[in-house]
């Protein structure tokens, strides 16, 4: 045993153990998924127990005898080495141990409230940018970034191709991800029949995930097919698919670097939460996340998928973090100052200036600082035009001696007299 190996026996080396009994090879065959960790957890409980699979159901011989009941009830009381969340699990996979030979338990049996999770918080684009910053490879920031904005679970990403993507993904702005029942939970069996996750790339995701291919066409002489898979092995078996198990350690490796705690799941939790924000249904967000809808149409239409993509448009402000956003301005406080540049520029006196200001700072909105800005351009343009003259035509024509001598008292000298005792002026 590892000194790093919490347990006895992991998912990577239980199956030989379970190969000894017929039972558990009975109980792993019902089960759609994670065969490994349910026989990892079956054993754990056979190892506390000090007891056999086949030694377990023997407790079970009739319906009265109670013996594996009030075991797994000493499981649940006893204090442990396992976390509670891990307690639980255990418990439910013996329950199922079994059941699928037979012999149910009581329902009361092992019985235990979900340990309720610890608050968890959506990491910050900073720190989204500082777990990103320390990928070696843009292999390990496509990882990162898809892990940001898909929704994909670990075990998705790990059997991701490119016929996932859709036809013309480089030159979409936000991309389209199909991903089939069989890679998601369930594997498309029971009522998980149809399931299909629709997600996206976003922008900058995009963008990283096409610097990665080139780099590695380029380093590793490779060259793409549709039907590759997305995540290719870097160092040992170069161009082979990395597995799950591998893309945990790579996250793993990242957080202990860039000392940001992140997986991948985490990433699913962020894709969630920027929807929510932006009001998007729960439906459409379980189709983000590959989660069953009950009463949709399989497969999704093309009309609901661009539906999807501009609600995930909106949820982009929440998604991206490789930028940091220009601060908000204050429009308020922007347009004010131009218009009090501008009042400065139109020959308004202090006085006026001191006026605009104080009405600025007055008005709630824009538009009624313009106003404002208006009524005092208007007055003192007509107070302008009150003080200034009209000026005087140059040439006219008077009529009458009173008006003749009155134009010049004004200045006029005659220029000529015309008929019926009109007269030609000039200023």
């Amino acid at each position: 045993m590892s000194p790093l190996q919490k347990y006895t026996v992991t998912d990577k080396n239980v199956m030989p153990w379970t190969e000894k009994y017929p039972t558990v090879l009975n109980y792993l065959s019902k089960i759609n998924s994670y065969r490994e960790r349910a026989a990892t957890d079956l054993y754990l409980y056979c190892e506390w127990a000090e007891k056999t699979p086949d030694e377990l159901l023997a407790m079970k011989s009739s319906f009265e005898n109670l013996e594996a009941e009030k075991l797994l009830d000493k499981f649940v009381y006893t204090k442990l080495k396992f976390p509670e969340t891990r307690k639980w699990q255990i418990t439910m996979k013996v329950r199922g141990f079994y059941r699928a030979n037979y012999r149910s338990l009581a329902s009361s049996a092992g019985k235990m409230e979900y340990p309720p999770p610890k608050a968890q918080r959506v990491l910050s684009k900073e720190k989204r940018r500082k777990f990103f910053g320390n990928c070696y490879s843009p292999r390990d920031e496509a990882l990162v970034m898809a892990a940001s904005c898909t929704a994909l679970a670990l075990e998705t990403l790990s059997l991701l191709r490119w016929y996932h993507f859709e036809e013309d993904w480089q030159h979409q702005e936000i991309p389209h991800i199909s991903v089939p029942p069989e890679l998601l939970k369930g594997h498309g069996k029971g009522k998980y029949r149809g399931v299909r996750q629709e997600t996206f790339l976003t922008p900058e995701a995009k963008a990283i995930f096409i610097k990665y291919r080139e780099w590695f066409s380029k380093t590793f002489k490779h060259t793409w097919t549709e039907d590759d898979y997305v995540f290719l092995s870097t160092k040992r078996n170069i161009g082979e698919p990395i597995t799950r198990s591998v893309m945990a350690v790579r996250m793993k490796r990242l957080s202990e670097r860039s000392g940001v705690s992140w997986s991948i799941h985490d990433g699913r939790r962020i894709v969630q939460t920027a929807l929510e924000n932006v009001s998007t249904s729960s439906n459409w967000i379980k189709k983000v996340k590959g989660r069953k809808v009950s009463g949709e149409e399989a497969p999704y239409s093309k009309p609901l998928i661009e539906q999807l993509r501009a609600k995930y448009r909106l949820a982009l402000e929440d998604l991206e973090f490789l930028h940091e956003k220009s601060p908000v301005v204050d429009e308020k406080k922007l347009r004010s100052q131009m218009l009090l540049d501008l009042a400065k520029v139109s020959g308004f006196g202090s006085e006026q200036l001191k006026k605009l200001e104080d009405a600025l700072q007055r008005a709630k909105d824009p538009d009624v600082a313009i106003e404002e800005f208006r009524k005092l351009k208007d007055n003192a343009e007509s107070q302008r035009l009150q003080k200034t003259p009209k000026q005087q035509p140059k040439h006219i024509i008077v009529k009458g001696d009173a008006e003749l001598l009155k134009k010049l008292d004004d200045g006029y000298s005659l220029v000529e007299s015309l008929d019926e005792d009109k007269f030609l002026m000039k200023l």
